[in-house]
C-alpha cells in the first residue's frame, strides 16, 4: 500500500516527466516548487540522496529567479538544513538554518512564525554540537517568539518546549527535561488527532523519561499510549518500546507481564536480525523467568 509520500512522488515525478517532452509548460517558479516538494517527500520517506538531488535544484532555480523571492528562497534553505540534519551532517544543517534565518530576520514582523521556526532549528542544531549557550538561547527565543503570536495551544509551542525538553537531556537535567516534555504533550494532545505520529513520539519521549526516574506506572501509561497509535512502527522502534515497557512491568514486580512484553519483543527483534538487541532480551527474559 502507498503511503502519501510515495503517492506525491509518484504524482510529482509525472508532472516532470511531462514537462521534459513538453507536454507541460512550467516556468521556473513552477519547477522549482515541483523540485522542492519533491525532495520533501523524499526527505519524508528517508530517501536522502533523492530528497538532496532535487532541493539543489530548486535552490538553484530560485537563486536565479529575476526578481530574487528571498522568502521563498528560506524556506528551501531551511528544508535543506532539515534534511542534512537527518544526515547527521551538522555543520551543512546549522549553516543552511543559518542562512533562512538571515533572510527571515531581515523581516522579522511578517516573519515571525518561520523566524522562530529557523531559531528553533538552529538551536537543536547547536544542541546536537554541544554548542549549549547558543542552543539554549535560540530555544528560548523561537519559544517566546511564538508564545507572542500564536494561540497557547498551537502544536509549534508544543514543539518549542519539546525541543527544551531535548536540550534538558543532552545536559542531564531529566527532571527539567521531563517536564518540558509534559508540556508539549498536554499541548499536542489538545491540538492533534489522536493518532498523529508527533503525538507518539511525544508519548515516548515522556515515556523514556519517566522510566529513567523511575516512575514506572507513569512510564508503563505512557508507552502502552505510543502503541495506541495507529502508525506502523519500524521492527527495531517495535522491539524497543516493548523492551521498555518490560523494564518497567518487571520494576513493579508484574513479572508475567514484563514476560509477555520481552517475548514479544524478541520475536521482532529475531525478524529484523538485531542480534544486540536479541542478545539483550533473552538475557532480561532470563532473569525475569528467576523472578517469577
Amino acid at each position: 500500500m502507498m503511503s502519501h509520500f510515495d503517492s506525491a512522488i509518484d504524482y510529482l515525478t509525472k508532472l516532470l516527466v511531462q514537462q521534459s517532452v513538453q507536454q507541460l509548460k512550467l516556468n521556473n517558479i513552477e519547477l522549482a516548487t515541483i523540485h522542492n516538494d519533491l525532495a520533501y517527500a523524499y526527505r519524508e520517506s528517508s530517501s536522502h540522496s533523492k530528497a538532496l538531488e532535487h532541493y539543489t535544484i530548486a535552490l538553484d532555480l530560485k537563486r536565479n529567479r529575476v526578481p530574487l523571492d528571498e522568502i521563498d528562497l528560506a524556506t528551501t534553505y531551511s528544508d535543506m538544513g532539515c534534511l542534512w540534519m537527518n544526515m547527521n551532517e551538522l555543520e551543512k544543517a546549522r549553516n543552511f538554518h543559518q542562512e533562512a534565518l538571515t533572510i527571515r530576520r531581515r523581516d522579522f514582523i511578517n516573519n515571525r512564525s518561520d523566524t522562530a521556526m529557523s531559531l528553533n532549528c538552529l538551536g537543536l542544531v547547536h544542541a546536537y554540537m554541544s554548542e549549549l549557550d547558543l542552543a539554549k538561547n535560540c530555544l528560548k527565543k523561537a519559544l517566546d517568539i511564538r508564545q507572542s503570536c500564536l494561540p497557547s495551544q498551537h502544536p509549534y509551542i508544543a514543539m518549542s518546549y519539546s525541543s527544551l525538553g531535548s536540550y534538558f537531556e543532552l545536559i542531564g537535567n531529566d527532571t527539567e527535561a521531563l517536564k518540558m516534555h509534559e508540556q508539549a504533550l498536554s499541548i499536542y494532545k489538545s491540538s492533534l488527532p489522536p493518532t498523529h505520529q508527533i503525538l507518539k513520539g511525544s508519548y515516548h519521549d515522556v515515556g523514556k523519561l519517566c522510566l529513567k526516574q523511575e516512575q514506572w506506572q507513569k512510564a508503563i501509561d505512557h508507552l502502552k499510549a505510543v502503541l495506541t497509535c495507529d502508525h506502523k512502527h519500524s521492527d527495531d522502534a517495535q522491539a524497543i518500546l516493548l523492551s521498555e515497557l518490560g523494564q518497567a512491568y518487571s520494576r513493579l514486580r508484574n513479572y508475567q507481564r514484563a514476560l509477555d512484553s520481552y517475548q514479544e519483543a524478541l520475536i521482532i527483534a529475531k525478524n529484523a536480525k538485531n542480534n544486540t538487541l536479541i542478545s539483550e532480551l533473552m538475557k532480561m527474559i532470563e532473569l525475569v523467568k528467576t523472578k517469577s
